[in-house]
């Protein structure tokens, strides 16, 4: 089976987060997946305002990941700034080991200031098994490269190759009309689990 899952991993820095002050916003959900991060949009308008409080927040999909990552992208857009507030310790950690920082437009500011989890963790990108980090497609070979992670990683775990072949294939209609009708870039996030 294949899922778009995640859990968060123990921060290892230390308690840092744990000093900003600022009060966590009540309509930040405590999860944030495909069905929450609807509820996060109506609630906060952070598209609009540029302002996406996560305060409150303590985990988030590769579903929530993929949203959170375009909706802060659109946010650019029309923002000349757009913010990031956290607090979770854990959640800032599985934010840099899921590739997540890095896949952020530089118009987003995180708050508070995690500078150095950005690349923390880029020695273990693409070497998991079971995980496909958040992705940027932007063309024909991004997607290709990403087709050949796709089947070693579904292969690892339902060891029938058919299996992979199948999600490699939805991927691929599904990337190559995000490419060719979808304004040319896009984000992908795969967990697998057993």
């Amino acid at each position: 089976m294949v899922l778009l899952a995640a859990e968060p991993v123990p921060f290892a820095y230390g308690s840092r987060f744990a000093q900003n002050q600022m009060s966590a916003s009540p309509s930040a959900p405590e999860k944030i997946d495909s069905v929450t991060f609807d509820r996060l949009l109506a609630q906060q308008d952070p598209v609009e305002t540029g302002l996406f409080d996560l305060r409150a927040t303590g985990f988030i999909a590769p579903s929530g990941l993929v949203n959170l990552g375009l909706a802060i992208e659109a946010s650019t857009k029309v923002n000349t700034e757009v913010q990031l507030l956290l607090r979770d310790d854990s959640l800032c950690t599985y934010l840099a080991r899921s590739g997540f920082l890095i896949a952020l437009p530089p118009a987003c500011r995180i708050e508070p200031e995690v500078a150095d989890l950005y690349h923390a963790y880029d020695h273990r990108i693409g070497r998991s098994p079971m995980l496909i980090e958040v992705t940027r497609l932007y063309d024909r070979d991004a997607l290709d490269v990403l087709l050949d992670r796709t089947i070693d990683t579904v292969a690892h775990v339902r060891h029938r190759r058919n299996d992979a072949l199948d999600v490699a294939a939805l991927l691929s209609e599904l990337g190559g009309n995000l490419l060719e009708h979808g304004g040319g870039s896009g984000l992908l996030a795969l967990q697998v689990y057993r």
